[in-house]
């Protein structure tokens, strides 16, 4: 064939293909070529992660060749699995993912380790955590915890130290240290677990000004706990009512030891604690999904759902079931029980982590509800300058989270919390992180304009 007439028929050819292009509008053609490459990406991305997480027998404890250091997991709040020796001091580790979960993974909620040392005193030790595969660049901020307590769920001895040394190459976490006991605990943040819960429950159901209602149970058997706190001298019904969600990300630790810092201070001999009492009926839930932090997961380990987005049967996720769980109905059965007393709801505060890359506290407020605005400058007021601190405007109210069912509901502030011990601005002890607690009483004290009486 002469090559005039090849090189026409490789034009024709050419227009061809560009018709569809040309006759298709962009967008279209656009959106089908984007959603070819996305599924790709993600079948290639899925078979990676099956083999990854599925060919590798899990191995809760590194019993391979002989070493004095043992890493081990499998206990209560662990995320560790497929522990390899890299040589004497050096070992990796793997994140166990949630599965079942409502998100797809690869991609989320993978980014909870925690896990025990032993025979390490004196070693350096270095640590590669493999798949820190959620917002890697996050992990450039972490920095992980240790204690050398017997029992990391003792009230009496839960001293936290941060490790220094740490460095990421690509979705690889490693971090060294040289330890100074026999036993050492590990975790990407300062843990808090359902155990842990209960030991402090038991330590103030003494208290006149406490109410410890346990309201339900999970799928497992454990407590869903609700702390209220008031001064029972005065009636609830002159009283507004706050109501405080924590932990129903599990791997989400933070905001469970925020919950634990705004109960130390109402239930202390503070002036303003005792007037708050008096005119406030606060509802606290230090942990929303037990048996999803019992087993170091983020999502409830049966289902998959994410409890923060359980609280209205409504649809959400593309070809899931969707319904409320046992934690959101037995919270939600409780608001209901409170309201049909007569009593109002005021105030919904949902408390979470922002995985290190944001501000110590950040205040996320849905456009139009400035009460929420006003009530979380209140609180910011009430926090001390060594706090890193931020307001973010959501674009609409969060309708199946607590906040948002209650706002709808029964008009009350709607209020979000994104919170990070990790900041390099300002890097927070476990005291620290429970200090930021103790402005969130005195926010609303001043929010309302109580007088202290």
């Amino acid at each position: 064939m002469p090559k005039k007439s090849l090189l026409i028929l490789i034009l024709v050819f050419i227009i061809i293909l560009l018709i569809p292009f040309a006759v298709l509008k962009q967008v279209t053609v656009k959106r089908f070529v984007f959603n070819a490459m996305e599924t790709s990406a993600h079948s290639l991305k899925w078979a990676v992660h099956w083999g990854r997480y599925h060919f590798n027998p899990v191995r809760w404890v590194f019993a391979e060749g002989k070493t004095d250091i043992q890493i081990e997991g499998g206990f209560e709040g662990s995320n560790v699995m497929n522990i390899r020796k890299v040589s004497k001091n050096h070992f990796e580790v793997m994140m166990k993912p949630d599965e079942p979960s409502d998100y797809v993974y690869p991609g989320h909620m993978l980014y909870w380790f925690y896990f025990k040392i032993t025979g390490a005193k004196g070693e350096t030790v270095t640590i590669d955590v493999v798949n820190a595969e959620f917002q890697p660049r996050s992990w450039d901020n972490y920095r992980p915890v240790y204690s050398y307590t017997e029992n990391p769920n003792d009230l009496s001895d839960h001293n936290w130290r941060m490790v220094t040394q740490t460095e990421r190459f690509f979705t690889t976490f490693s971090f060294t240290h040289t330890y100074e006991s026999d036993l050492a605990w590990v975790a990407s943040g300062y843990p808090y677990t359902y155990s842990y819960l209960q030991n402090y429950l038991r330590s103030i159901k003494g208290n006149p000004y406490v109410d410890v209602m346990t309201v339900g149970h999970t799928a497992e058997g454990r407590n869903i706990d609700i702390v209220k706190i008031t001064d029972s001298s005065i009636p609830d019904r002159k009283k507004k009512s706050i109501w405080i969600t924590a932990g129903e990300h599990a791997a989400e630790k933070e905001g469970s030891w925020v919950a634990e810092g705004i109960m130390e201070f109402l239930l202390s001999n503070s002036p303003k604690a005792s007037s708050i009492r008096k005119q406030t009926v606060f509802f606290i839930v230090p942990l929303a999904a037990p048996d999803a932090n019992y087993h170091g997961r983020t999502v409830n380990p049966h289902t998959g759902f994410d409890i923060n987005h359980r609280y209205e049967a409504i649809p959400l996720f593309k070809g899931k079931k969707v319904s409320m769980t046992e934690e959101t109905t037995a919270i939600w059965n409780t608001v209901k029980d409170w309201v049909n007393k007569g009593d109002s709801i005021d105030v919904c505060i949902n408390l979470h982590n922002s995985h290190a890359t944001t501000p110590n506290v950040d205040g996320m407020i849905p456009e139009g509800e400035e009460n929420g605005l006003l009530l979380h400058k209140k609180i910011l007021d009430n926090l001390d300058n060594s706090y890193t601190k931020e307001t973010t405007r959501l674009k609409a109210s969060v309708k199946a989270s607590f906040p948002g069912r209650c706002a709808k509901e029964f008009g009350s502030v709607e209020l979000y919390y994104h919170l990070n011990q990790h900041d390099p601005g300002h890097r927070l002890s476990l005291e620290g992180l429970k200090g930021i607690g103790k402005g969130f009483a005195p926010g609303i004290l001043d929010f309302y304009g109580f007088p202290i009486k």
